[in-house]
């Protein structure tokens, strides 16, 4: 996977790519308020070929706790009801009128927080392990460096370029838990 003349260069690229997902995934823990892209992940069913939610319909913020969701084509408003459903990761309720979803996340109480701070600690810890998984592999392979200097030095690079990421998911978590625990 790695390549000795650049190898620190395509450690960055890695962990940078391990990092931008825990961005991903610890915006996706609600706060107190909804995002179109919550509902990103949910795939549904379009004649046979599982399709993004976001292809078959359009995605509206209708309020601080509530999304509307509008189907392109209406026939398919019960199979993404049903996608919305089947796929709660966040508490939603749903309510549809002729042509349109509403889904309403409820108010989170003081043990729902410290659920999703957990939620949030777990996949930051996820992520450290993963950069360091990254570092393992690299420090492997500066064993076929010949030089001891060299090889110290790539060492040293790669520890700092470590540590740059375990800090910029230790901020991650630490914000994320600041906003879920801001009332």
């Amino acid at each position: 996977m790695f390549d000795l003349e650049n190898l620190i260069e395509e450690v960055a690229k890695e962990m940078e790519k391990t990092y931008k997902h825990a961005q991903k995934s610890v915006k996706k823990i609600r706060a107190n308020r909804v995002e179109e892209d919550m509902l990103q992940d949910i795939k549904i069913d379009y004649y046979g070929v599982l399709s993004p939610i976001n292809q078959l319909s359009s995605i509206k913020v209708d309020s601080m706790t509530t999304l509307r969701v509008k189907p392109w084509e209406k026939k398919l408003l019960p199979s993404i009801e049903r996608a919305i459903i089947e796929n709660n990761d966040f508490g939603f309720t749903t309510r549809s009128d002729k042509d349109e979803i509403y889904v309403t996340l409820p108010i989170i109480t003081e043990e729902i927080r410290h659920k999703l701070v957990k939620q949030t600690e777990q996949k930051a810890e996820q992520s450290r392990v993963a950069i360091r998984n990254i570092r393992k592999k690299a420090k492997e392979q500066l064993k076929e460096i010949k030089s001891e200097d060299e090889m110290k030095r790539q060492e040293n690079e790669l520890q700092k370029l470590t540590d740059s990421y375990i800090e910029n998911i230790d901020t991650l978590q630490k914000n994320k838990k600041e906003e879920l625990m801001k009332v």
